[in-house]
């Protein structure tokens, strides 16, 4: 789920990302963006999943984890990025998080290591 614009996802169809992922929302395409809830409930019924067995993985930009807790998926704040660019932001993003891990893979490693 992206609030990309067009002009963004021009090469999306040529992503090695394209592969692996199951569903992917643009906001251009399905008219709102993060955080209305019906973008989430749209990435929802793409992939055949209710919100309470779903988990939103994000860096909090456009106060998407707000929406993601609106429709009731839990959530996950990455702060790599942030942290680098914008550190002063990750407390205020902090309370809106179920976890925090710095990026993608710390937090997959996390779910291997709980199953």
């Amino acid at each position: 789920m992206s609030d990309a614009g067009a002009d963004d996802v021009e090469s999306w169809s040529r992503s090695p990302l394209r592969t692996r992922v199951d569903a992917a929302i643009f906001s251009y395409e399905v008219g709102y963006r993060k955080p209305d809830p019906r973008i989430y409930r749209h990435a929802l019924a793409a992939i055949g999943v209710p919100a309470v067995d779903a988990i939103f993985v994000g860096d909090g930009g456009s106060d998407e984890h707000t929406g993601a807790r609106a429709v009731g998926m839990s959530t996950v704040l990455v702060t790599r990025l942030i942290s680098f660019w914008w550190p002063d932001r990750i407390e205020g993003r902090r309370g809106l998080a179920d976890w925090e891990f710095a990026d993608v893979p710390a937090f997959v490693e996390a779910l291997s290591l709980t199953s």
